[in-house]
């Protein structure tokens, strides 16, 4: 995580050990069987991002995923109405 001139910048990675399957429209797949429990997902994270004028990159090589997150003029509003409790 890097903050610099009121951008935040999140760089996750994590180890996988199965195959990344995608849609037809490049969007990864969940890998999870019980689709019922799967939690807030990639596309959910992408949607919050975006609704704060934000940048989300996914990418993968070999064994590891990579998820980049980065938000605009960082503390530069007092409202966090949008901000989950």
């Amino acid at each position: 995580m890097g903050y610099k001139q009121r951008i935040l910048f999140i760089q996750i990675k994590n180890p996988f050990v199965h195959s990344i399957t995608t849609n037809d429209n490049g969007l990864i797949l969940s890998s999870k069987r019980n689709l019922q429990s799967e939690g807030i997902g990639l596309q959910s994270i992408k949607s919050a991002i975006e609704n704060e004028q934000g940048a989300v990159e996914t990418s993968y090589e070999g064994n590891e995923f990579c998820l980049s997150i980065m938000l605009f003029d960082v503390g530069t509003n007092n409202d966090t109405s949008s901000i989950a409790n």
